[in-house]
């Protein structure tokens, strides 16, 4: 902290008595109310980690063939906040999103660790030069990152099963079997969530360190496959019913909705 956060304080009748600069962003509402509108510089807070954009962004921009980074904090359909690197990248040194996260990761904690990486030409610009920030692609937590080998769908009844999972905890629509639940959004505190779930499917106890060394539906679905001997993956109580049980629960918050909407 500086002499620059500790302000004289003009409200207060104590001589010499100071405020602190939070550098958060308010206004007045109609009721005369202070309203959190946003920060004035680039920290954000993401699963009660305070970040500096401008730190991430740093490190990125002195990767061999990144010209220029923004990173931004977005949020899924479920309400999930993650971080997403928007980079301008040299055609003729074009890094992949790997090796990217790999360098990363050698300077910064885990939870600083863009969930995706969206690689451009060149950033949108605005008539008068800037870049504009509104036109960055939106983007895709389940396809920024994977390469045709990685794209492929689930087969077995329990690659469909864990899949499930997956996409209720993600707030995803596809997945392949190949994606790291790590590089698509997923984080520990999701881990423990998609592990009870399998605990609760399965009906047994699943390591939880399983799901860190077996972050791919593929890995995953072999694993367990692998170490269970008296519980049967096919049987009614295993994970090829959780698809028909997703179904119904969908079809039950429909049909509750309709209701809802029904004039009395």
């Amino acid at each position: 902290m500086t002499a620059a956060h500790f302000l004289p304080d003009p409200y207060s009748p104590v001589p010499g008595a100071r405020m602190y600069r939070t550098k958060d962003l308010v206004k007045w509402n109609e009721a005369g109310q202070l309203v959190f509108v946003g920060r004035i510089d680039k920290q954000v807070k993401l699963r009660g980690f305070r970040i500096e954009l401008g730190e991430i962004e740093s490190h990125l921009d002195r990767i061999a063939g990144v010209n220029e980074s923004i990173v931004q904090l977005r949020t899924l359909k479920n309400g999930q906040a993650y971080l997403v690197a928007y980079l301008e990248v040299a055609e003729s040194e074009r890094p992949s999103p790997e090796s990217i996260k790999t360098q990363l990761k050698k300077h910064l904690p885990e939870y600083m660790i863009p969930a995706a990486l969206v690689l451009l030409d060149r950033f949108p610009h605005s008539p008068n030069g800037k870049i504009d920030r509104k036109k960055l692609p939106e983007p895709e937590m389940a396809k920024s990152e994977r390469s045709r080998a990685t794209s492929t769908a689930a087969l077995t009844q329990n690659q469909r099963g864990i899949s499930e999972i997956w996409k209720e905890v993600l707030g995803l629509e596809s997945l392949g079997i190949h994606d790291n639940f790590f590089d698509i959004g997923g984080h520990s505190l999701m881990i423990a969530l998609v592990n009870n779930r399998l605990q609760e499917e399965l009906h047994r106890e699943i390591p939880i360190i399983d799901l860190f060394q077996y972050p791919t539906i593929h890995s995953l679905a072999t694993r367990l496959e692998a170490t269970t001997e008296t519980v049967s993956m096919a049987e009614p109580k295993g994970l090829s019913h959780i698809r028909e049980r997703a179904t119904n629960r969908k079809l039950a918050l429909q049909r509750k909705r309709r209701s809802h909407r029904k004039p009395r």
